[in-house]
């Protein structure tokens, strides 16, 4: 090999990579598709703009790298299939992914045949690639022109969907083109598909019992779908040449469907992995488009391409859409909206090889130049118009005002339902399975997801967001939320829970941080379960009384909503429509002591009274780690003697197995040494644990026990009291 031709080979490898990359995230910063830089990208660095990029140097080596880059692309598009989405998707929907599917494909094969005069094998072969209405297109789209949310639904999902089935259709087209005609060759025809889908469907079982049964390490499961992809893809083709994409597409489509426990790592990974394949493959086949094939077109290519843009989607459109209940705006808005995307071009470019190599070169020609013309035509004409018929037709929704709430906790459903109250629409993101399904008990829109997700706010149920609320626990976790979504929302629509400056470096504070007086989200959502806190939302507030109650959690005041409000500036109480109020309970003390805590003890010294408190402790709240307990209270007591004198004294302790705060009271008749300020032994000790993250709630029930031992009468009554339901009913009757 000559050094001019691997410099060819090294030159055309490093810019399509690092240019395919480049350029998806470029379409990504600016929201829009990525086919159209990667487009124009390729055919600039090709032979006919710069000659940087010179696909031919790979020679043979172009046709292997293709098929893997698209047996990978194609196993992750099944991989992401969404079942359930289909599942619980409209019957328009259904309709466009069975009969629209069928009525795109045999008419624009029916077009090509009458015009052009192609053969009907090829003919339906192009008309297969153009069923596909790809989602990297379309979500741009959608997100940049806001239609309404039945329309944004429809296309969303047609484009989510029918990737796999347009693809399933376009590779059972070649296998059988490639195949020829007669007995012999559908037999062989038979031998790929049926190879195909066997391997396929076992290769995809057994990927997932490997990955479910745990067997490959977490740091190497990536590599090993990776590999294991691969593997089927080669081991296709050795039985069966040009059966490996279909056999890739099964085992996707099988894992999909299973869902093995770990299967949102593997897509992650996948997702990442397709886009950098795109980008390469994008840039390579670009670089082979000359004008000549376009030239040669002509213009009975012009007048199908016309037929499939302006007549086939109408048409698919009327017989998907009869009685569904669509409007004529909303009928005509669909017809005209069919953008398709990098599924179809890879397809086409890669038919085009393999027809090439089988000497059909014209008709090979002929299907990538249809195919890209239709890609071009709609991306370029229903791109730049949609947003303009959408509002002729006045189907474009407001400027979003809707709210995402990142923590399903109490809290976070209680904010939720207030602003749901408001009229205003509410989406909880929560990663914890059961916190979704308690917010959906509740009445309420949820996802189980990562808030921080690129990919979350190109979905649909997301387009009415406009503001954001973060209240998980996690103060850095908020703060990676709300910079995620700063971009989406603006500065201005976003909130979180957070007291300290972010830890994470390069990320300055953004939004207003919000109930920074209060603990952690989690702790008052525990209070609001056992009914230690509580909520009140007030419609038609009372501005002489109502208004000047505090705290105040949120107000709607004139038609906007302010969370935490700071001070009385900045509204008109007189115009508050509706309140929100997180009233703590201030009986902090007695809402945490329970009956059978309460009780005698003849231990010998501090720490054996130290284990008798924990032990009894443990019997209520099993989940409690007792020696990491016990060992925290007696470290805490060396440190911070709890003594208080005349015989009282308040161990305490944070725990973070504990739902909610706990107390115990413990009467010493023989008394035990805790190093008190005035020297007296100690017979009476209050015990209080309290969930990690609540400090207020903590400190807040030792004052409560520091006022009830300073009167003195109380104090001797207690230590005089002959048993624990006396030690109760002398607490509770001299609680102020």
């Amino acid at each position: 090999m000559h050094d001019a031709q691997v410099q060819a080979i090294l030159t055309t490898i490093m810019i399509a990579i690092f240019g395919g990359v480049f350029l998806i995230a470029l379409a990504r910063k600016f929201n829009i598709p990525a086919i159209i830089l990667l487009l124009v990208a390729g055919a600039g660095l090709g032979p006919i703009g710069l000659d940087l990029v010179e696909p031919d140097s790979l020679g043979k080596g172009l046709k292997v790298l293709v098929l893997l880059c698209i047996s990978l692309i194609l196993f992750e598009g099944g991989l992401t299939l969404n079942v359930s989405g289909y599942k619980s998707a409209s019957g328009v929907i259904k309709r466009l992914l069975t009969i629209g599917v069928l009525t795109t494909w045999f008419s624009a094969a029916l077009a090509i045949w009458a015009i052009e005069k192609l053969e009907p094998a090829y003919a339906v072969l192009a008309g297969s690639l153009i069923i596909v209405t790809g989602p990297t297109v379309i979500s741009p789209m959608l997100k940049r022109i806001r239609i309404n949310a039945k329309l944004n639904s429809i296309l969303h999902w047609e484009g989510v969907l029918i990737d796999p089935i347009g693809v399933f259709v376009a590779v059972m087209c070649l296998e059988w083109v490639i195949g020829g005609h007669g007995g012999e060759a559908v037999t062989f025809f038979m031998l790929r598909i049926g190879s195909g889908m066997a391997i396929g469907i076992l290769g995809g079982k057994l990927i997932s019992w490997i990955v479910s049964s745990e067997f490959i390490p977490e740091d190497m499961l990536n590599n090993f779908i990776l590999g294991s992809a691969v593997l089927l893809f080669g081991m296709t083709e050795l039985i069966a040449s040009e059966a490996g994409l279909l056999t890739v597409t099964v085992a996707g489509l099988v894992i999909g469907i299973r869902k093995p426990q770990r299967i949102k790592q593997i897509k992650k990974f996948k997702a990442e992995l397709t886009d950098l394949l795109i980008g390469v493959l994008f840039i390579l086949l670009a670089s082979r488009l000359t004008i000549d094939q376009f030239q040669s077109f002509g213009y009975t290519g012009v007048i199908i391409v016309a037929i499939v843009v302006f007549v086939v989607r109408p048409v698919s459109i009327a017989l998907c859409a009869h009685g569904s209940g669509l409007t004529t705006k909303e009928r005509v808005f669909l017809s005209w909206i069919a953008p398709r995307g990098i599924v179809a071009a890879s397809m086409a470019s890669l038919i085009r090889l393999e027809l090439d190599g089988e000497g059909e070169e014209q008709a090979g020609q002929f299907i990538e130049t249809f195919t890209y013309s239709v890609i071009m035509s709609t991306i370029i004409l229903q791109g730049a118009s949609a947003g303009w018929l959408a509002g002729a037709l006045k189907l474009k929704r407001k400027e979003p005002t809707g709210w995402l709430i990142v923590g399903g906790h109490a809290l976070g459903r209680s904010v939720a339902k207030f602003l749901q109250s408001a009229g205003l629409s509410v989406l909880i993101v929560d990663s914890n399975s059961r916190a979704i399904r308690e917010t959906e008990s509740a009445g309420l829109r949820a996802i189980r997801a990562d808030a921080r997700d690129p990919a979350l706010a190109e979905r649909f149920e997301f387009g009415d967001v406009g503001n954001v609320l973060a209240i998980t626990d996690n103060e850095d976790l908020n703060h990676l939320i709300c910079h995620r979504w700063l971009d989406v929302v603006g500065g201005d629509h976003i909130h979180m829970f957070g007291v300290t400056p972010p830890a994470t470096a390069g990320h300055r504070v953004v939004g207003k941080r919000v109930w920074m007086d209060l603990p952690v989200p989690s702790v008052i959502g525990g209070e609001m379960d056992h009914g230690d806190a509580m909520t009140v939302a007030t419609e038609g507030v009372n501005p002489s009384s109502d208004a000047n109650r505090a705290p105040l959690a949120a107000i709607v005041n004139d038609g906007r909503v302010i969370i935490d409000p700071a001070s009385r500036d900045g509204y008109d109480p007189a115009k508050m429509t509706s309140v929100l109020w997180l009233q703590r309970k201030a009986e902090y003390f007695l809402r945490s002591l329970k009956d059978n805590l309460i009780f005698r003890s003849e231990a010998p010294d501090r720490d054996k009274l130290f284990e008798e408190l924990i032990d009894r402790v443990v019997e209520v709240y099993p989940q409690l780690s007792r020696n990491e307990t016990l060992q925290e209270m007696c470290g805490r007591e060396k440190t911070f003697p709890t003594a208080l004198g005349h015989g009282i004294a308040i161990p305490h302790a944070y725990s973070g197995d504990l739902p909610r705060r706990v107390c115990a009271v413990v009467q010493i008749p023989n008394g035990i040494e805790f190093d008190a300020p005035d020297s007296k032994p100690v017979h009476l000790a209050f015990m209080v644990l309290s969930p990690k993250g609540d400090p207020e709630g903590h400190l807040a029930t030792l004052a409560d026990i520091a006022r009830l031992a300073d009167n003195e009468s109380v104090r001797e009554s207690l230590l005089r009291a002959d048993s624990a339901g006396e030690i109760a009913k002398i607490i509770h009757d001299n609680w102020e």
